[in-house]
């Protein structure tokens, strides 16, 4: 069974509120569960941008750490959230919990239907 483990810190900046989620460990392959994406500002600099918690597929065809070319995408283990509402900073780490969840459970499918034997079908059941 797939998990991970989230390090949590929180901490203010000017008047707003700042939670990093770090991937503290994991059982399983999704050690880089957070996309980002790289983008140049109108000004020519660079940002790195948290996009979405990954999908099984992205684990297998997304870099880690940087993007190489010719994507603008990549994977990695830490990610910060800044916003000037807590009660919305809260809401967004929650969802992220639970897609993280959810990425696990898929992860745990993949393997399942992945596996060598035999299935039986009928009109009701599938039996594995």
């Amino acid at each position: 069974m797939n998990s991970v483990t989230l390090n949590i810190t929180v901490s203010s900046v000017q008047g707003a509120y700042v939670q990093t989620l770090t991937v503290n460990s994991s059982n399983s392959t999704i050690l880089t569960p957070f996309v980002k994406q790289r983008v140049v500002l109108p000004s020519g600099l660079l940002d790195d941008i948290f996009v979405a918690v990954a999908s099984p597929v992205q684990l297998e065809d997304l870099s880690v750490g940087a993007p190489t070319a010719p994507q603008n995408y990549w994977l990695d283990s830490t990610v910060s959230l800044i916003t000037s509402d807590p009660n919305y900073l809260e809401e967004v780490v929650v969802d992220i919990e639970q897609d993280i969840q959810t990425l696990c459970s898929q992860m745990d499918n993949l393997v399942a239907a992945t596996s060598a034997g035999s299935v039986t079908i009928t009109g009701s059941t599938i039996t594995v």
